[in-house]
């Protein structure tokens, strides 16, 4: 089913990943620095800042630098849709091919 009130963006795999990272710390903590978003995708602070304003041009992140980082409308809702699609690939892997889960540490 299309939801009507949000086109889909079209977003880079990577893009997806941040996307779902500042909805995981939004969730814990309400809002997103650029740091916490850094260490939970392991990269350094300039990459994650570059995604936020790409984010942010695509109307799914309210982003101003050194700032907490926050999803619209849009991107809580696309943000949600991915996890979603990555928790049934998950479940998939798991559950009908039997693979083990790796943790990042």
């Amino acid at each position: 089913m299309i939801h009507k009130k949000f086109p889909t963006p079209e977003l880079s795999n990577s893009l997806e990943d941040y996307i779902e990272a500042v909805r995981n710390i939004e969730l814990k903590k309400g809002c997103a620095t650029v740091g916490e978003i850094a260490e939970a995708l392991n990269v350094k602070k300039p990459s994650a800042s570059l995604a936020m304003k790409q984010l942010k041009e695509r109307g799914l992140v309210e982003y101003t630098q050194y700032s907490p980082i926050a999803l619209t409308g849009e991107g809580r809702y696309y943000a949600d849709r991915v996890i979603s699609c990555h928790t049934m690939v998950k479940e998939f892997l798991m559950t009908v091919l039997k693979m083990e889960e790796k943790t990042r540490r």
